[in-house]
């Protein structure tokens, strides 16, 4: 039932755990850069803006980092 790289539900519980904090800091952080910078943005732009940067930290920085720490269990 496992593959090479684990089992999906244990793929899908790393990524989730990695997913969810930033949907819920990112919003947030960069609302808070934008009114300290005293700048407006129209809301399709902020959305576009969070997704981007939510993107960018999973696939350069996190997922890599998470794979890493959780290889030995990913893989059981």
């Amino acid at each position: 039932m496992t593959t090479e790289a684990g089992a999906r539900w244990k793929q899908w519980l790393v990524s989730w755990l990695v997913v969810w904090p930033l949907s819920v800091s990112m919003p947030w952080a960069l609302a808070a850069l934008l009114e300290l910078a005293d700048l407006q943005l129209p809301g399709w732009l902020f959305k576009m803006l969070v997704a981007g940067l939510i993107s960018f930290n999973m696939v350069y920085w996190l997922m890599p980092q998470s794979s890493r720490l959780m290889a030995r269990w990913m893989v059981r």
